[in-house]
């Protein structure tokens, strides 16, 4: 009797269910990796900001020492007023004073908006007392306790330079 070898065309059944396996599970073992990712480039991206308004405001401090203490000086067509410290400050008082100290110390600064309780601003948003600017890194989600946002505290008022971060670990 005389065998008939067929050609072949394609894969069985089985090494097909085996492949999708194969995928599915390193598909499960890379997903949360990717979806990790995007919250730390949000803390990175926060940090560098916090970095850049802390040495932007030593900068000033320093500059406010060797230029013989003025009241005011101006930096990229902005006028920056300092404290009796010798620390950046602006004219008014609460959220619009830190708004103006957000603009005038950072050159390119991030867009920033007044802080509204339960808002979900796609930006940096900032809350001020007489004393201190809270600027938290919104981005889409509401501030909370809970959520772990990013927020850097700066305190205007005052004997001693305070800039704290919080949230960028």
């Amino acid at each position: 009797m005389k065998r008939y070898s067929y050609p072949v065309r394609g894969f069985t059944l089985v090494e097909l269910v085996v492949t999708i396996i194969l995928i599915s599970i390193l598909v499960a073992m890379l997903l949360p990796r990717f979806i990790d990712v995007s919250d730390q480039s949000r803390i990175a991206a926060a940090t560098s900001t916090a970095g850049a308004f802390e040495t932007s405001l030593s900068t000033l401090h320093s500059e406010w020492l060797v230029g013989g203490r003025p009241a005011s000086t101006v930096v990229n067509s902005a006028t920056i007023e300092f404290t009796s410290n010798g620390w950046p400050t602006a004219a008014g008082t609460g959220t619009t004073r830190c708004m103006e100290i957000w603009n005038d110390v950072l050159t390119h600064a991030e867009p920033i908006v007044a802080y509204v309780a339960g808002a979900t601003p796609d930006a940096w948003s900032v809350l001020g007392t007489t004393t201190f600017c809270v600027f938290v890194h919104q981005y889409g989600q509401a501030f909370s306790v809970s959520n772990q946002q990013p927020f850097i505290l700066y305190q205007v008022g005052g004997v001693n330079f305070v800039v704290r971060r919080f949230n960028m670990t």
